[in-house]
């Protein structure tokens, strides 16, 4: 049957209209589907947002924890006495210092019963902080506020209006790094201020020099790392690369504290999910000098008087008496009580005058010197190689003190008078701050001085080993001796053949000096022994 022209146009058209309407829809649903790729996209670009400033809110706040402080680091703790990745490095260096002071003083055979004890637990006391404060750092639930705290109210409104960030539930999201190795760690040191025999690892930056960060060094056998911080350097993104490569690991024996971190983002909304991670490194932006801040040294000066009478067949002086004198000039002392006298001829000899001694001497006259520098420079001697030995100790509260400011201080000590046989001082830090930074040095007598309450353990009695953990050496042997000065003598001779006999005093001294590793806070002490030896003999005067 032929069709009519109408009826062909007619079919083409419904065909056509047909075909409108697939494409229609066909491009409705790459329409809806641009739509929703859209909305993946972007919702996916808000969660990396999301997950990028949550990360980096962690890295932030990662200073904010911490933990309780060892016993006998409270001066190097924070205002709340505790540890974080902001003040770890000062815990380890002053741990450090007391190691490097014990390694020397075994070097110098200059250890006491206690010194070796004090160094370990020392570096058992930091280690432990240390493992306790990496541990929360390594705990994401740690951090868990910091991040949903930020990530709660970063926008996805592209994925729904109820649509929010959290962090992932599960711990493998969750991981730390040690970035930036070998570069400067936040504590910065002088050379001067560690002992004979210290090697470090360090890096010049600023003017200043820093141990190197995540990099093993060694101080009595024991192992020693620092965290590392770029100065001026704020908490920022880091790539997933880099930071794959920086993972957390033992360095040494240490377990080094991370500086960053890695945490993983999910949202769910309706039948969308969407996970992003990132990287941040964080910075407290702090630096801290290496020092033992609550520590200090000693000065001693020690005063015995030695009585002789006549010497014996090998022509060796006779001891007979010795007695500590005080400080105050011009004592009297009574030594030697109606001691026999060899007899006059025609006795066999050896002759002498007969009768009974009566030993007089003058003593304490030493202690006319206006300050205590002068009384420690009055005698012939090299006495500045004892004071370096203090200064290098000092150095390690301060280390811009210098032997000229140990001179001023000593100049500023005045003398004390009394029946005591030493005057001791003490040499400490004085803190404006409560961070126990820019120390002021002074100086005050131990007994009757005004001292810190931390210092209030000390008495004007001799250290304890508790607090001093060291051996004394001598460093100095004054010489010669002075003869009949400061301090004299004088004889009274009863029922003799002379109302008096040659006498005559030598006045000498000996510089010792004890090192401590500081554990104890008494970093060394500076002792000087005078001694007035007092010589009488049988012969007239």
């Amino acid at each position: 049957m032929i069709k009519s022209p109408y009826s062909r146009t007619r079919n083409a058209k419904g065909a056509a209209f047909i075909v409108i309407i697939i494409c229609a829809f066909v491009l409705i649903a790459l329409i809806w589907g641009a739509f929703q790729l859209m909305l993946v996209m972007g919702g996916s670009r808000e969660v990396r947002n999301a997950v990028d400033t949550a990360v980096l809110n962690v890295s932030k706040h990662a200073p904010d924890l911490d933990v309780p402080a060892p016993g006998g680091f409270g001066d190097v703790a924070n205002s709340n006495g505790g540890v974080s990745i902001s003040n770890i490095s000062r815990v380890w260096g002053k741990a450090f210092l007391i190691n490097a002071n014990f390694q020397e003083m075994k070097n110098d055979q200059q250890i006491g019963n206690s010194a070796e004890i004090d160094a370990d637990n020392a570096y058992q006391a930091t280690q432990n902080t240390n493992n306790a404060l990496a541990s929360r750092l390594q705990d994401k639930k740690s951090f868990s506020s910091y991040f949903n705290s930020i990530s709660a109210n970063s926008p996805t409104k592209l994925l729904g209006e109820n649509a929010v960030v959290a962090d992932s539930p599960t711990e493998s999201s969750w991981a730390t790094a040690m970035m930036d190795r070998g570069s400067e760690s936040n504590l910065y040191f002088n050379t001067r201020q560690l002992p004979r025999g210290t090697q470090v690892n360090d890096v010049q930056r600023g003017g200043k020099t820093y141990f190197r960060g995540y990099t093993a060094m060694t101080a009595n056998g024991k192992d020693f790392s620092f965290p590392s911080f770029h100065i001026g350097e704020m908490p920022h993104l880091v790539s997933q690369s880099i930071f794959n490569k920086n993972l957390t690991g033992a360095i040494g024996a240490t377990n080094p504290v991370p500086n960053a971190f890695q945490e993983s983002g999910i949202v769910a909304e309706g039948g969308t999910s969407l996970t992003a991670s990132a990287c941040a490194q964080a910075n407290p932006q702090r630096q801290w000098g290496l020092a033992i801040p609550h520590a200090y040294v000693t000065v001693i000066f020690q005063n015995l008087s030695k009585w002789y009478l006549d010497k014996d067949k090998n022509g060796q002086w006779q001891l007979v008496y010795q007695k500590g004198y005080g400080t105050t000039p011009g004592e009297t002392v009574w030594g030697i009580h109606e001691r026999n006298l060899l007899p006059p001829p025609p006795a066999p000899p050896p002759n002498g005058i007969g009768g009974k001694l009566n030993g007089y001497a003058s003593l304490g006259n030493e202690y006319k010197a206006a300050n205590a520098w002068m009384l420690y420079t009055m005698m012939p001697g090299d006495h500045i190689t004892p004071l370096q030995k203090m200064v290098q100790r000092v150095q390690e509260i301060d280390p811009n003190f210098s032997l000229a400011e140990l001179q001023t201080l000593l100049e500023s000590a005045q003398m004390q008078q009394g029946s005591q046989s030493f005057l001791r001082y003490v040499i400490y830090p004085n803190y404006k701050g409560p961070d126990c930074t820019n120390p002021t040095m002074k100086i005050a007598p131990v007994s009757g001085g005004t001292l810190p309450g931390w210092l209030s353990v000390l008495n004007s009695e001799r250290l304890t080993p508790g607090m001093l953990d060291g051996l004394p050496a001598p460093v100095l042997s004054e010489q010669p001796p002075l003869q009949d000065q400061p301090n004299t003598c004088w004889a009274n001779v009863i029922g003799g053949k002379s109302p008096s006999c040659q006498h005559h005093t030598e006045f000498s001294g000996t510089v010792s000096w004890t090192p401590g590793t500081g554990s104890g806070q008494c970093l060394g002490e500076l002792n000087l022994a005078r001694i007035t030896s007092v010589y009488f003999t049988s012969q007239p005067e």
